[in-house]
């Protein structure tokens, strides 16, 4: 697609998304244009016999042409029945994912006199027909749902950075016939990223495991899985941290070679106040304080790890490598069974819709080694657009960093189990991690001298302070040079 029909493409979505939302809240407006760039995009397949890269049986009445005959009154009804029978030829990838969608709603019924949504969507997507890619087309809907969603929800997790993304698939290193699973996959950019990691001739058979607990997002998930060739059949709409949720296989919970997510941080009221018994054991090492779920996802991450190949990383708040307290105590039990490899520092203004930074959070089930690699990466980011990110080459001094566990000042470091327990168990990077520092600018040898004229200028302002204090005390008003040189 040229960069003007981009252009195009964007300004045709934009118009679409101002138009729902005079008539629903943001996040259901993101639904319903999702839904139609995805009809349009099956639609096209179809017209131009071209192969989709998911395996999907389109309805019989799915054809490009149709909407264009039809009536606005007609046009609702249309599009519920096609998205009703996806959803019932394809029960395994979309049995959930638009049956609450409903085209036929009198929100979309036309003012007299006027043209209605659905007429005017139909215009937009179908009669434009220089956007005959509609791959590119389907890119920008789905990146401009996920701006969106994060806007009007506040949850940054549902848009994690790509170059974020990046950098945790080239880390954990996932082989084509492993599994990935992600317990918060918001739209599934982690997902995918671990996945499009392993490539190889048989990539896109890798079995990729999530759950979402936000609709929108989960929708998204879904449709994005099927966009980039996957199965979206493990995707779940649900809340992996409550026990009835937990993946089972023959009786026992499912455990995945890697597990990669940015779960949202400091969920409130996650649990019962008295929670039910756990069948897996999942916080055996502590059960996390009801009002922080911070540590609740990372120890169901933990239990989810095969006990030979698992390894995971995990997005988190700056506050979980130091907080004290419950967590405190469960970080310190990961840290006595050896499960924490590395800790990567992420700089400020990295995330959509929050200025905070935070942290990535390295485990691995197969370690030998007992210490810990910290590295900063805030000394390697880049600024653009107001936010920070990473380019190639910072990406790439990570993985290095953290493939051969290099020991460089100012940016990684390789700390001991005892001074970790000398720190109090605390995983803070600045602690580890010290500023380089120019040789020039620390004398060692003169700073006596230093510490002497301090002490000495100290003793001069004593001095007058003292003899203005007298002055008043003795009733006589301080002249002017005297507050002058004070």
């Amino acid at each position: 697609m040229a960069k003007s029909a981009k252009k195009e493409a964007q300004a045709g979505i934009a118009e679409i998304l101002a138009m729902f939302r005079h008539a629903f809240p943001s996040s259901e407006s993101v639904l319903y244009l999702i839904a139609l760039v995805t009809l349009r995009w099956l639609a096209d397949s179809r017209r131009d016999a071209t192969q989709l890269p998911c395996s999907i049986t389109l309805p019989d009445g799915l054809e490009y042409h149709i909407p264009l005959t039809l009536h606005d009154d007609q046009l609702g009804h249309w599009f519920k029945e096609m998205f009703k029978q996806l959803e019932i030829l394809n029960q395994h990838e979309l049995a959930g994912v638009f049956s609450e969608l409903n085209f036929a709603s009198m929100r979309f019924r036309p003012r007299e006199g006027q043209q209605g949504m659905l007429g005017r969507a139909v215009e937009i997507l179908w009669f434009k027909d220089r956007y005959r890619c509609s791959f590119a087309l389907m890119e920008e809907a789905l990146a401009m749902a996920r701006t969106i969603l994060v806007t009007s929800t506040a949850a940054p997790e549902l848009n994690t950075p790509s170059a974020l993304c990046e950098l945790v698939a080239s880390v954990l290193e996932p082989l084509p016939e492993e599994t990935v699973y992600d317990p918060a996959c918001g739209t599934g950019k982690m997902l995918f990223h671990c996945a499009s990691q392993a490539a190889s001739p048989g990539h896109m058979k890798m079995k990729l495991y999530g759950a979402e607990r936000h609709r929108p997002a989960w929708m998204l998930a879904k449709v994005n899985a099927l966009f980039h060739g996957f199965s979206s059949e493990h995707i779940q709409l649900c809340d992996a941290l409550q026990p009835d949720n937990v993946l089972e296989c023959c009786g026992r919970q499912l455990r995945f070679d890697v597990v990669a997510s940015h779960p949202p941080w400091g969920v409130k009221e996650w649990r019962d106040e008295r929670p039910p018994a756990e069948r897996y054991d999942r916080f055996r090492r502590g059960l996390p304080p009801r009002n922080n779920a911070d540590y609740a996802y990372l120890l169901h991450m933990v239990s989810s790890l095969k006990e030979d190949t698992g390894r995971m990383a995990a997005v988190v708040a700056g506050g979980v490598l130091s907080r004290g307290a419950q967590e405190g105590r469960i970080r310190q039990r990961l840290l006595k069974d050896n499960l924490v490899d590395s800790v990567i520092a992420l700089p400020d203004k990295m995330f959509q819709g929050t200025p905070v930074g935070g942290a990535i959070l390295i485990m691995r089930r197969d370690r030998t080694r007992r210490d810990v690699l910290f590295i900063d990466a805030r000394t390697v980011a880049s600024l653009s657009a107001g936010k920070n990110t990473f380019s190639d080459d910072a990406l790439g001094l990570i993985r290095h960093a953290c493939k051969k566990r290099t020991d460089e000042p100012g940016f990684s470091a390789i700390a001991s189990f005892d001074s970790i327990i000398e720190n109090g168990y605390s995983l803070s990077v600045s602690l580890y991690v010290r500023a380089e520092q120019d040789s020039n600018s620390t004398d060692v040898h003169g700073i006596p001298g230093r510490r002497a004229r301090i002490r000495a200028d100290l003793d001069v302002v004593n001095a007058r302070i003292d003899a203005l204090v007298a002055a008043i005390n003795a009733g006589a008003p301080p002249s002017p040079r005297q507050l002058q040189r004070a």
